[in-house]
């Protein structure tokens, strides 16, 4: 099994490398919201701008409370890719907003053949208490030929 720091550590190598290939302002991270499958960084006024002017071109805005309930969340951006889709969540807590990253191994708003795709993997995250592995995500960043570290060989 795989230590949940090595996961983390992961997650976070494949949004590096996403960031620079978009083009987007770098995250900085949160130090204290780790998790295996997603990221959390300080919402700055810079990811604002860029979401709002590339984000909003490449990607389908999504309903960020619904379905999931989260009341912190203010608004999303899903991008326009059928597989590995990264999503982008802006919440906000206090008066004090942050975002979330994390990526969709099939994107439902591309077609009913991914649609169908995202719903057996809920079906199967919710079933198997599992994730969208950042290994797996990692690995399939590189058949973008997207220089991925692995970071259980660093």
């Amino acid at each position: 099994m795989i230590p949940s720091d090595l996961k983390s550590a992961q997650c976070q190598a494949n949004f590096n490398v996403w960031c620079a290939r978009m083009g987007s302002p770098p995250m900085e991270f949160l130090a204290d919201k780790r998790a295996t499958d997603r990221v959390f960084f300080h919402w700055t006024a810079d990811w604002f701008d860029w979401c709002r002017e590339r984000m909003e071109l490449a990607c389908i805005g999504i309903d960020a409370h619904r379905p999931w309930g989260v009341v912190s969340a203010r608004r999303g951006w899903r991008e326009k890719r059928p597989w590995l889709a990264v999503q982008i969540i802006q919440h906000q807590v206090d008066g004090v907003c942050y975002g979330e990253a994390d990526v969709d191994a099939s994107n439902p708003a591309q077609g009913v053949i991914p649609a169908i795709g995202h719903f057996f993997e809920c079906w199967y995250h919710k079933v198997r208490k599992a994730i969208t592995g950042p290994f797996y995500v990692a690995d399939q960043f590189r058949k973008r030929d997207w220089d991925v570290p692995d970071v259980r060989r660093t």
